[in-house]
């Protein structure tokens, strides 16, 4: 995929064939933008992800994942409150993980997903987290 770069400042995020966004809205969310109630330790990530709702199905990136859930950055953003099957490469590209989850927050540059049950690998001391994908890998 040639993706041409029209904001040198900023990376380029393609998520499916043919189609490419450009990271022109990001910003880092601020402490009193919501309140943080986190249950597992988080990490980045680069992880092109496809979910499933009741509207229909999408392309993301992970950029921030934990055993209890994941942030999706997307030019579709659905509301909080909706349902939702996340389908993504975790430990190995030739393997997808699919969970489902529930849109807890909503940004201008994606949203914040809980998942129904946590990932259980991902559920370890950050000393003990296994490796995960990344699309710079790929």
């Amino acid at each position: 995929l040639n993706c041409i770069n029209r904001f040198p400042d900023r990376p380029i995020i393609c998520v499916e064939a043919g189609k490419c966004f450009y990271d022109t809205s990001y910003s880092e969310p601020s402490m009193t933008d919501y309140t943080e109630n986190r249950n597992y330790y988080r990490r980045n990530s680069l992880i092109i992800a496809k979910y499933i709702t009741a509207n229909g199905k999408y392309h993301g990136v992970l950029t921030d994942i934990s055993a209890g859930g994941v942030f999706v950055r997307s030019i579709n953003i659905p509301v909080v409150g909706q349902a939702m099957t996340l389908i993504f490469s975790l430990f190995r590209f030739d393997e997808n993980t699919s969970i489902v989850g529930t849109v807890t927050r909503i940004q201008e540059n994606g949203f914040a997903v809980k998942f129904d049950e946590p990932i259980e690998m991902l559920a370890r001391e950050a000393n003990e987290l296994p490796p995960i994908v990344s699309e710079c890998d790929r």
